[in-house]
């Protein structure tokens, strides 16, 4: 099977260097590309067609709900990691579509865990 495409969309770029060296120790996962604003996120889904988008909940300009109802109706097959530092984010994410929600404070391990378990859901 080939690997997982991951999307990685956040704001901070230390965040993406992070998450990005992280999945690149991973056969099974690929980084497909990277957003740092919502509008890049929509533009880059569209062009590179993830498997898995890892989403910040805070990414400038996100309207949560509004933005993953848009990326569900226009890719449904697509999963979203709802990511963030505040776990008050976490219901309102889930409520929204996100597949799982994982704090930035988990470990490497964990996170990695979650988008195992996503991709496991997944019917790429």
């Amino acid at each position: 099977m080939p690997p997982c495409r991951v999307l990685i969309a956040d704001g901070d770029p230390n965040v993406v260097a992070a998450l990005r060296l992280l999945l690149a120790r991973h056969a099974e996962f690929e980084v497909a590309g990277e957003s740092r604003s919502v509008d890049a996120l929509l533009r880059q889904t569209a062009i590179v067609r993830p498997d898995v988008i890892v989403l910040d909940c805070e990414l400038p300009g996100l309207d949560l709900e509004a933005h993953v109802a848009q990326l569900r109706l226009l890719h449904g097959s697509l999963e979203i990691v709802a990511l963030s530092t505040r776990d008050e984010r976490r219901s309102p994410a889930l409520r929204a579509g996100a597949s799982v929600f994982v704090s930035k404070g988990e470990s490497p391990p964990n996170l990695l865990g979650s988008l195992r378990q996503v991709l496991a859901l997944s019917t790429r």
